[in-house]
């Protein structure tokens, strides 16, 4: 067998200077094609997924497969570990992140290929350029795509990234349906599983708090990052000898306030989109606020996200949306359209969506005014819950809006009277159905916005009368 580190050796590939490189006649070009991602120090419940992604790869005529999933679910720590792991298969391979668009990521390999072009050329030509330089590799070669979320984008350079068929292509995005691409999704971890990263990250854990931790879980909806993230913070808060922040505390801070609202935050390290070879040292709701980029939303999709991240975070049937919002035109593909891009789940065999707590949270964060943009959901709530339909026959269709109600109100601390009128309503639903317990809790929130409504304009009538 060659001696592959000898420089000097006539060979296909030469290790020169602890670089592997591949000869091309003359020519030498690096295995790696300009720098390799962050390898991950854990894995965890992940592993079966390695072979199933190779395996969809290899198989057939599918050169490109998108590994999709929320963000922060681990999707970008897959590709890194399939790269890991499989190298030895590939003649080349790429990493690239994909910040300002895919066509500005690809020509970063200009470099490493050794395509220079001149001043004056175009960027969209220097792609042909470069694409032709990369279809002469041997193959087979490896690019990763790492953050390809924007749906257009990817629409545009599909084609392109289709023209090279010596290259497996993995692109990480939010994206869930795309053209004939091939999908990988990445599903929340398990309990057992989200259970050993967080003791992997904070290992004062006690075990006879594992079901308060599996509520934590739920409240973030196991998302990967997310329990990293809040692992390591309680590891900044507490230690041997005292707890500052308890899992109790953390839990009430999570189902009160949400994830963007800790009590206790300290800054803390992670490997999450750091750039260069250092960690990333910023507080937790930093790097989860930073996660989420809704700016590019059109207003339908934006607005649809802001109903959905003031109702429960659970399966919403199209239907109830449609009672809650009649006569709004594109309902269906605003919702649709947000599903595409990875910012709800769409189940359609029971035709319902779902939001994560975690893009809730940030959601509500971004909203300039939350109340205000509400105020159509709060209008639909208010005729749903009307009490010339709450009746017997109607049990059914009422508890459920109540519970959408509630939600809202909970989410809401703005004193207004759309507000006080749905927690008036509220309360007959519980009176009327003989929850006297809930029914005083939502007459009490409806005093209580009164009373403010009242102070701030007491010569309001409505305000005076109620």
């Amino acid at each position: 067998m060659p001696d592959v580190n000898n420089p000097n050796a006539n060979i296909g590939q030469q290790n020169i200077g602890g670089q592997v490189y591949n000869m091309y006649g003359d020519r030498k070009i690096p295995k790696i094609l300009g720098g390799a991602p962050f390898m991950p120090d854990l894995f965890i419940g992940r592993e079966g997924e390695l072979e199933a992604v190779r395996r969809k790869l290899f198989e057939g005529d599918n050169l490109l497969l998108l590994v999709n999933g929320q963000g922060g679910i681990g999707k970008t720590t897959l590709a890194a570990k399939y790269w890991q792991r499989f190298e030895a298969d590939y003649q080349h391979l790429a990493w690239v992140f994909s910040q300002s668009g895919i066509l500005d990521a690809l020509l970063l390999l200009s470099l490493p290929l050794g395509v220079t072009y001149p001043d004056a050329m175009p960027n969209e030509e220097r792609l042909g350029v470069l694409l032709l330089e990369m279809r002469k590799l041997q193959k087979p070669c490896l690019l990763v795509i790492d953050n390809a979320n924007d749906l257009d984008d990817l629409k545009n350079y599909y084609v392109a990234l289709r023209s090279c068929p010596n290259f497996h292509l993995l692109l990480t995005t939010r994206i869930t349906k795309f053209e004939q691409a091939k999908f990988h999704e990445i599903k929340p971890l398990r309990d057992d599983d989200a259970l050993a990263l967080f003791v992997s990250h904070y290992q004062q854990h006690d075990t006879a708090e594992n079901d308060l931790l599996k509520n934590i879980f739920a409240a973030v909806g196991h998302n990967t990052l997310v329990i990293e993230l809040l692992a390591k913070n309680l590891a900044r808060q507490n230690n041997e000898l005292e707890t500052r922040y308890r899992l109790a505390d953390l839990l009430a801070d999570l189902q009160k306030k949400g994830v963007l609202a800790l009590s206790r935050s300290e800054t803390v390290r992670v490997a999450y989109q750091a750039g260069g070879a250092a960690l990333r040292v910023e507080k937790p709701e930093t790097i989860i606020e930073a996660m989420y980029d809704l700016s590019d939303l059109p207003i339908a999709e934006w607005d649809m996200l802001v109903y959905l991240s003031v109702l429960p975070a659970e399966n919403i049937p199209f239907d109830n949306l449609k009672k809650l919002f009649p006569g709004a035109e594109g309902l269906d593909t605003a919702l649709l359209a947000l599903a595409q891009k990875g910012w709800i789940d769409f189940d359609k065999n029971t035709r319902s969506f779902k939001i994560s707590p975690v893009v809730q949270g940030v959601v509500k964060k971004k909203s300039d005014n939350l109340l205000e943009a509400c105020r159509p959901l709060l209008e639909g709530l208010i005729r749903e819950l009307n009490r010339e339909v709450l009746h017997l026959d109607n049990y059914k269709h009422s508890t459920l809006f109540t519970r959408y109600a509630e939600a809202v109100i909970g989410a809401l601390e703005d004193e207004d009277f759309d507000v006080l009128h749905l927690c008036q309503n509220i309360g007959n639903f519980h009176a009327d159905t003989g929850d006297l317990n809930k029914a005083m809790q939502a007459y009490q929130k409806m005093a209580n916005v009164q009373s403010a409504l009242l102070a701030s304009e007491p010569d309001n009538p409505d305000f005076k009368n109620g």
